[in-house]
């Protein structure tokens, strides 16, 4: 899927090149944002293949986590994704969420930074975090990056995609 898609990049590419194509219909932009996407996994740029991929950077994030998770108990760890936010419809955080609990660990200790949503709830959240109480926090690089102090028993950074702005 991924060489088909990669094919159709540089279909797009190359009608726009041509001028086969409006810059309202498509454009190098929108083509970045869809390769980038679609090398992240490439469930987020084509719809309904849910249970088609059984190997991604999801999984391979999670494994990784997991070893972390077991190698050193009591630890705390982020994954950031910059690509992708929760929703309905298929995500990177609900994929690396349902792949570290396939791993065993517990759904309880995995928290999104956007479970925060009050200045209240973040505070719990962040300390919770802080505490080892929650042992895996997602989310985005300008929401959990910069200026967020949960550093107390943190042992690993992941970035499941390549931060998007030079100052991240």
């Amino acid at each position: 899927e991924q060489k088909d898609y990669d094919k159709e990049i540089l279909e797009r590419l190359e009608n726009i090149r041509l001028k086969l194509v409006g810059r309202r219909q498509d454009n190098h932009l929108l083509v970045t944002m869809d390769a980038r996407n679609a090398s992240t996994d490439i469930r987020l740029v084509k719809k309904g293949m849910d249970d088609q991929v059984t190997y991604s950077k999801a999984s391979v994030c999670a494994e990784k986590m997991k070893e972390f998770y077991d190698q050193y108990p009591g630890t705390t760890q982020i994954a950031f994704c910059d690509c992708s936010t929760p929703k309905s419809t298929f995500n990177i955080y609900d994929e690396l969420r349902k792949q570290l609990e396939l791993l065993g660990i517990p759904a309880e200790e995995i928290a999104y930074i956007h479970d925060g949503s009050t200045e209240t709830k973040r505070k719990k959240l962040l300390a919770d975090f802080n505490k080892g109480k929650i042992r895996i926090m997602i989310g985005s690089t300008k929401k959990l990056g910069t200026g967020v102090n949960v550093q107390e028993n943190l042992i690993a950074l992941h970035h499941i995609d390549v931060p998007w702005r030079p100052a991240d």
